[in-house]
């Protein structure tokens, strides 16, 4: 009796030491996966590409220290004393001085940039050269600080800026960033910003001009009639664009006399304006009257008569769609690449060839962008050109590490590039020079940034698409897809995908869910998907345009072609 009781207690000891153990256990995998779990969502708040440049120039994204650098812009008598002392050094008798003093200028946050503008058209050589050398890096660095800076303002809404972001507009030069100082502006003013707001409405700054009434307009509590009245107004600005601000404004309050002000806007020497006045007109009325900001003013005038045309019959009776939204447009061309004849051919709507160039041999990816210009990639001469409307061109990218397979001219102005056999995504500046780079391997053929400033990547031989982080960690994938060429990310959030191995263009969405596809395909080298909601794929044979029920709607017969895009 003895013994069994004993044998009992020593099962009772061992289970319970058995079950604390399995309790300890459960326990510690709780608590990994929580702290798994705590540690995934610190990774999914990565910070923003642009709050992360400003930490490399050590600041900080709140209104206090970003307030700081937009004063500082503008030098003071001293800072200007400073400059000048230092501009003279630069033709000092000896070279190691002369280097200093260019270091020196080079590492002051803001040196004055009129005094280095002048030396560089200075009579003494040494002078001119080294202050050019200055002003062209300080440029880059301002152009990239501010965007940064203006994005931060815009995102975190840090009210209290409105006064150095007025200020620091003169100095946006570039499209991109002055749309970014804009969305800063009406980001940052409120309601007691408005009497510095209309003070503004004279200044002698176009941009300035401008930004302000739209800032105006966009104040949540002030009475339409009040915005409607300095819209008016700056109808008669002498600037083109301050006259489309105080048109848009006229048309987001519904006002119909705002029709016939963006028809005028039509016939304006400034493409930019055209391309919206356009795009307004479209959002607001709903029709697709044709009109190509870019074509010559010839055939614009033709098509700014159908509009007119419209509006003097149904300006006081259509329906105006409010609120006005940001519609995508396109100019209705299309881009095709053709590698093997190393030409880049423009198709009109009609589907007409209306411009064509000779570019680098193998060319492997172009983008059509919205102000008419072309950008275009050769894989044998490692470089990216774009073209102007008219043809001229205006800027390139020379000596990428590897030959280009997929480009995109991004929201920062910067330019992105799939170099394919290098294995490498790079991101290079206006200057050409290359900003961020990732490597993968798998062979990454194309690259598409995203809104949360990820990149999808395609990588060709390893049959994947990718998202990754700035630091080139993957935190998304679709696998599987046969030696693709191409994909995009949609507005929706799902991923089109062409895939050579089978023969297919799919979509899926963020589950990896296929919704849709096209299959029988001989060998798909891209895939686009059009504003209209059509798709755009290149075959062995040409290019085909398809709609959501695969019906063919445009076939282009062409050997050869690599890339195609609607824009």
């Amino acid at each position: 009796m003895t013994e069994r009781t004993t044998t009992y207690r020593e099962f009772g000891g061992a289970w319970l030491a058995a079950a604390l153990l399995v309790s300890l256990l459960i326990v510690s995998l709780l608590i990994v996966s929580l702290l798994s779990t705590a540690r995934g969502a610190e990774e999914a708040e990565e910070t923003p590409a642009h709050e992360a440049l400003l930490a490399r120039y050590e600041l900080l994204p709140n209104a206090e220290s970003l307030g700081s650098y937009l004063e500082a812009l503008h030098p003071g008598p001293l800072v200007r004393q400073q400059t000048a002392e230092l501009i003279r050094g630069l033709g000092h008798d000896e070279f190691a001085q002369r280097e200093r003093v260019m270091l020196q200028l080079l590492r002051m946050p803001m040196p004055d940039a009129r005094q280095l503008q002048q030396a560089a058209a200075d009579g003494d050589p040494e002078i001119r050269w080294r202050a050019r050398s200055i002003v062209e890096d300080i440029d880059r660095r301002r152009d990239e600080i501010l965007y940064a800076v203006f994005k931060t303002i815009a995102q975190r809404k840090l009210t209290g800026l409105t006064l150095p972001v007025l200020q620091a507009l003169p100095l946006a030069g570039r499209e991109h960033l002055q749309r970014q100082a804009r969305a800063a502006l009406a980001a940052t003013s409120t309601a007691d910003d408005v009497a510095l707001l209309e003070e503004r409405l004279a200044d002698e700054s176009p941009r300035v001009r401008g930004a302000a009434l739209a800032t105006l307009a966009a104040i949540a509590d002030r009475a339409p009639d009040d915005v409607a009245a300095e819209a008016r107004r700056m109808l008669a600005d002498e600037d083109d664009a301050v006259r489309m601000t105080a048109a848009l404004a006229l048309a987001r309050l519904g006002r119909r006399e705002s029709l016939a002000q963006l028809e005028k806007l039509l016939g304006s020497e400034q493409l930019e304006v055209r391309v919206e006045a356009a795009r307004t007109l479209r959002s607001l009325t709903g029709e697709k009257i044709a009109f190509t900001a870019y074509e010559s003013r010839e055939v614009r005038e033709g098509q700014r008569t159908a509009w007119r045309d419209w509006i003097e019959t149904h300006a006081a009776t259509a329906e105006l769609r409010l609120p006005l939204k940001s519609v995508a447009y396109e100019l209705g061309r299309t881009l095709v690449c053709n590698h093997g004849e190393s030409k880049l051919y423009e198709y009109d709507a009609q589907h007409k060839v209306v411009w064509e160039a000779s570019v680098g041999p193998q060319p492997w990816c172009c983008q059509g962008l919205t102000n008419g210009h072309r950008l275009v990639a050769s894989y044998n001469n490692k470089d990216v050109v774009e073209y102007d409307a008219a043809g001229k061109q205006v800027w390139s990218a020379k000596d990428l590490p590897g030959g280009p397979t997929g480009v995109e001219r991004l929201e920062n102005g910067n330019t992105l590039v799939a170099c394919t056999d290098s294995g490498q995504v790079v991101e290079v500046d206006f200057s050409g020079k290359i900003v961020w780079k990732i490597s993968l391997e798998g062979r990454p053929v194309e690259a598409q940034r995203l809104d949360s400033g990820r990149t999808l990547v395609v990588l060709q031989n390893a049959g994947r698409v990718v998202e990754v982080d700035r630091e080139g960690k993957e935190v998304w994938s679709l696998d599987g897809a046969a030696s693709t060429f191409s994909a995009q990310r949609l507005e929706n959030g799902n991923t089109l995908v062409c895939m050579m191995g089978t023969g297919e263009v799919a979509e899926y969405d963020r589950e990896k869910k296929k919704i849709w596809s096209h299959t029988g395909l001989s060998n798909p080298y891209d895939v686009h998907r059009t504003a209209a909601g059509t798709t755009l794929i290149v075959d062995a044979g040409g290019v085909i345009e398809v709609d959501r029920n695969n019906k063919v709607v445009w076939r282009l017969t062409m050997s050869n072609v690599s890339r195609a895009c609607r824009f």
